[in-house]
């Protein structure tokens, strides 16, 4: 399994500019449009998911439904799902439409044995990275706390420090015992009012 790189502070992730031209010629020399009839060279199927992606987001109704069921499928029969939920995350967080951070959450959730793989394959980084992209650790964190993984918690707090609000609601996405605890400690004595506001909503909201 190939590495996979960590958003940094924006996307794309870090790259020299020899490399970030590259895949910018890579783009153009294929210029595929999602509808039009092959004339040339298949475009790579990495570039493919980032086209169904962006179909997604501009699709409404039951379009979006199936859409967004398409995008799961793909990332869980993947022979690299890594690539394709990294394409994923990457696509939806750096775009500017609505709602991007839900979608790319929903889409992790349903992702199971696949996101637990990813986050396996990405978790030491972002521990040490202190440059990691906010909205990817969002999305991250919630997703896993969405999923119905056996690991959910222990993710979550090893993740913790990268988006305590993101934990805080995963924490109540997840509940149990164990959960409410850690959030009536949060909402005690968190330093951050927000975060202490935030967990006290959620024991209300998810507990009560």
């Amino acid at each position: 399994m190939s590495a996979t790189a960590i958003p940094i502070r924006s996307f794309p992730s870090t790259q020299s500019k020899s490399s970030a031209l590259g895949a910018m010629e890579h783009h153009a020399r294929y210029k595929y449009v999602p509808g039009e009839e092959d004339v040339g060279t298949e475009p790579p199927a990495a570039l493919r998911f980032e086209h169904e992606v962006a179909r997604f987001q501009r699709a409404v109704g039951h379009q979006r439904d199936a859409a967004r069921s398409a995008i799961v499928r793909r990332i869980l029969k993947a022979d690299d799902p890594d690539e394709y939920i990294q394409t994923m995350a990457q696509t939806l967080v750096s775009s500017a439409l609505p709602g991007r951070l839900d979608d790319a959450v929903d889409i992790l959730s349903e992702c199971g044995p696949r996101l637990e793989q990813f986050v396996n394959g990405v978790l030491p980084q972002l521990i040490q990275s202190d440059e990691a992209d906010e909205d990817f650790c969002y999305v991250l964190i919630r997703g896993i706390g969405k999923s119905t993984l056996p690991s959910a918690r222990m993710f979550v707090e090893l993740l913790w420090s990268k988006s305590p609000d993101a934990a805080v609601e995963a924490m109540g996405d997840i509940g149990g015992d164990d959960s409410l605890k850690r959030l009536r400690g949060v909402a005690a004595g968190d330093p951050s009012e927000f975060v202490r506001n935030l967990a006290a909503e959620i024991i209300e909201e998810c507990f009560e």
